[in-house]
């Protein structure tokens, strides 16, 4: 978009055995698989 008013984020992250938690929640520890994300931010 032409703005700075407005942001979307995505994630995708491949986890293999992780050895600890994520320190913001996206995974937990000993998890395999998959982790998706998406955030908007609105800015005023």
């Amino acid at each position: 978009m032409d703005t700075r008013k407005h942001r979307f984020n995505l994630q995708i992250m491949d986890v293999d055995r992780s050895p600890v938690s994520s320190t913001f929640g996206y995974y937990v520890g000993g998890q395999n698989g998959t982790t998706i994300s998406a955030a908007f931010s609105v800015f005023f």
